[in-house]
This record gives C-alpha cells, structure tokens and sequence, in this order.
C-alpha cells in the first residue's frame, strides 16, 4: 500500500492517490473493486478513499496468493488472483493476477472456482492511522507522542504486523500522583499502546453502546455529566408528577471501584457482549485477542514513577492499586478502562432496572442513584444491592449511602438540584473564582511584558460555557 502525506510515497502493496478531486494511480498498477466492461478487457476502478488528518488511505486488494485446481494456495505475500463474480462459459472466467511487476486480466479456467478467492480487505492499516490521529489530539506536545511522530508510517506498520502476527505486548506504565479535588492514581501508558487502545475502542464502542442502558452517562458519545444531570432533573419531576406528590432518592456510591474490578470477571462479560454482536468471526477473533492483551496487563510490572513516593503517603488503601489482590484492578488513565467500567456494572444497570423493577435509575460510572414514589422499597433495595455488588467483589461505600426527599436540595453530578432549578457545585465554583482572579491579574499586567494567557482564558471559557447551564448570574 502507498501510504502518503504531502509529496512522500512509501510502499507496502497497492493504492490509489486521489489528488482533490480527481484520481490518478501510480503507472502499471490496477486496483480493487475491478470488473469487466462489455466484451473488452478494459479494467475499472471504484476506490473508496478515506482521509486521515492529511493521511489519504484506500481500500485494496491484498497480495493473497493463488489457488490451484488442487485447492492449495501458494505464493501468499508476492502474487494476487482474483476472480470475478460472472463466469464466462461452464469453465472460465475473467480473473485479475498481479505480482510486484506486472498486473494481467486474463479469461482462464476456474477450476471450479465460481466465487472469488477467500480473502476480504484487510483494513486493520487504515484503522491504526485513523486511531494514531485520534490518540494524538490533544497530545502532540508530549514526549511519548513526538518520539512515536518521529517515525510514524515505520512504527505504524511494525505495530500493524505485532497485531496481525499477535506479537503485540504492551510497555509498561508510567504512575504518578493527581491532587486536581481529589487525590487519585494515575497510569499513563505509552503512546503507540494509546494508540491500540484507540484501534479496540473505535472496533467495540459502537457494538457496546447498544448493549448498555440509556441512563448510563460515561465514556459515551452525546452524554457526560451534564446529560446525567438533565436525566436526574427529569426522573424526579417524573416520579413526583412535577413535584406534586412525595418521591425520595437513593443515593449511592462503589468503593474503590477501579481498584476492585476482577479482570478474569471484566475478561468473561467483555467476550460475553462481543459474541451478541454482528461482527465476523474473523473480527471477534482479533478483537478478543485486542481484549485479552489490554485486560491482563500487569500494571504494576515494570511501571516507571513519575514524581516523589511521598506523594504516595497519604492516598488511601482503595485507591492505590498497589493494595489491590492480584488480578484484580484496572489503572485510571486508560481510554479502555472508562470503557470497560461500563460493561463491568452493566449487569448491576440491568439488576436495579429489570429485577427490582426501578424506572428511575442513572449511573455515572460509580455513582448511582433511584428515585421513587415509595420510601420502604428504597431501604429493602439497598441489601439487594449490595449483595448483587458482592458477587462482583465490590462494596458499597458506608459513608456515600443517602436517602432522602426529592425537595431537599440533592448534590449529585459536580451540581445541586433544587425543585425547578440546579446550582454548580461549590467546588466548581471555587474553581472558576480562582481562575477569574487569575484573569483578572493578567489583565492587569503592562503590555509591554510578554506573557501567553490562552490557556487562562481557554479554561475561563470553558468555565464559562459550563456555567451558563446553572443559575450562576451571582458569580459571573
């Protein structure tokens, strides 16, 4: 395949370049999708390019080899046959063969063979470039990621080849310490490994996002936390027919959830969702092989730490994977681990939803919470719950368990509910008066001092727009 950017060109089979709008091919090569026109030899192409960041990548037919009449296939890697899809008497039809030199379309003997020969495109090449474009947003200022730029179409093909070949073994991670409002573990893993975990999120989400409940909120296309909010705003005036009669919620919360998931459990429920989707059995094999490497990665082998171990000192037990039993843990930081925490507690979303019966139910990966008209069912729910919970090798956390009435004000979300209006939290608020004073000292420095304050007023922005959801008018 010629793999290109700009005015370079780089080998690896057969392509097409498409310059704006028309298409030109490289002299002496034919390309996929071929068919006959009329009774002439004439071949014509319909490619279908795909543009990456930059990166033009097509559809095309693999050097496959060739079948005899015998059955057995040879030359895998150097020659191509393809046959097309009408025969041309009992006996022959028009075939496309290819080498590295020479490209022939030839009316010959199928030797039985009325179907083309037993190989699909091959599109795991194209994938890694557009996951390599979508784990570099973001990051192209990072060591990882320049050192990977560096050489990108070379490590991108030997990645592509350890997938194939499943020779493909994760590097260690890189630990460090958060303490952004909350102290939190952090395994940062390497860029080209990103850029697979980009590769099996791109190849399951959408097969995956089927399969959860519409109130699950996180690591989801169109949702997050805001959208969580709006749905908690909605099952409350729902349950209490617009805050006309008594309703109550049920607030609760996973301990150490991260640091608790059972990666042989996570493993089963991943391949259990895997085999209800349509895909082929070629794809369920790459991507179950994708699944396994990702999920019984050690985190702890090998790791490199980033920072003082004192920083360490005073993070809790349930936080740290360190304290976590063997085979059990996923580190915070990965983009497959935001999705697998959703698979792990989907069988509790269906638990609470189905078996209990709630129609009132959200999650926002460990925080959850009920709303409903009858108090008593909310207390008999909680033992239910955590006995389900048990069998995960989870538990509820003692001090983040709270039922109380729709009408009291309810935090939940980074906001406070109130009947008929919502508050941000007091954190986010704190937050934004600390970047405003911020701003407000930048402002106040001479012109003649050169000084970047984009990143201050991205992040006032960003504050800003988010702001403007809630009855914030007092401290904007």
């Amino acid at each position: 395949m010629y793999l290109f950017q700009r005015n370079r060109y780089y080998m690896y089979g057969m392509v097409c370049v498409r310059e704006k709008n028309k298409i030109s091919r490289p002299s002496g090569i034919r390309f996929s999708d071929m068919y006959r026109r009329g009774q002439s030899s004439e071949v014509s192409c319909r490619v279908s390019p795909i543009w990456v960041q930059g990166w033009c990548l097509l559809n095309v037919l693999p050097a496959a080899g060739y079948r005899n009449c015998d059955g057995d296939v040879n030359n895998v890697g150097s020659n191509g046959n393809y046959w097309s899809s009408t025969p041309n008497g009992s006996d022959k039809a028009w075939n496309l063969n290819f080498n590295s030199g020479n490209v022939n379309m030839n009316n010959n003997n199928r030797c039985g063979l009325s179907k083309p020969l037993l190989y699909n495109m091959d599109t795991v090449l194209t994938d890694l470039f557009q996951a390599y474009c979508e784990a570099r947003r973001n990051k192209r200022n990072t060591a990882s990621q320049l050192r990977f730029e560096l050489n990108v179409e070379t490590n991108l093909i030997e990645l592509y080849h350890e997938l194939k070949e499943r020779r493909y073994k994760p590097a260690p991670y890189v630990c460090f310490i958060v303490s952004d409002s909350v102290k939190r573990e952090v395994y940062a893993s390497e860029f080209r490994d990103r850029v697979v975990h980009h590769l099996y999120y791109n190849y399951v989400y959408d097969c995956f996002d089927k399969q959860f409940i519409y109130d699950s909120y996180s690591c989801r296309k169109g949702k997050g936390t805001l959208f969580g909010i709006n749905r908690l705003q909605h099952h409350i005036r729902s349950a209490s027919k617009n805050y006309t009669q008594p309703a109550y919620i049920l607030k609760l919360d996973i301990q150490g959830y991260f640091m608790s998931i059972n990666r042989s459990l996570l493993c089963q429920f991943v391949k259990e969702m895997i085999q209800k989707v349509a895909l082929s059995e070629q794809t369920k094999d790459f991507v179950t092989y994708l699944t396994e490497v990702i999920i019984y990665k050690d985190p702890l082998q090998g790791r490199k730490i980033k920072g003082n171990l004192s920083d360490w000192q005073d993070l809790p037990p349930s936080k740290c994977l360190e304290y976590s039993p063997k085979g059990v843990g996923l580190p915070i930081g990965d983009l497959t681990s935001q999705l697998f925490s959703n698979v792990f507690l989907n069988k509790l979303d269906r638990f609470i939803t189905i078996e209990l019966g709630f129609k009132h139910y959200g999650r926002y990966v460990d925080d959850f919470y009920i709303v409903d008209t009858n108090q008593q069912h909310l207390k008999a729910s909680k033992a239910k719950i955590a006995n389900m919970l048990s069998g995960l090798g989870l538990t509820l956390h003692p001090q983040k368990i709270k039922l109380q009435s729709v009408y009291l004000p309810i935090t939940f979300f980074g906001a406070v509910v109130y009947p008929f209006y919502r508050h941000c939290s007091a954190r986010t608020t704190h937050k934004y008066i600390k970047y405003s004073s911020i701003y407000q000292q930048l402002c106040n420095i001479p012109e003649d001092i050169s000084i970047d304050v984009c990143a201050c007023v991205s992040t006032m922005k960003s504050y800003l727009g988010y702001l403007r959801h809630f009855k914030a008018y007092s401290i904007i």
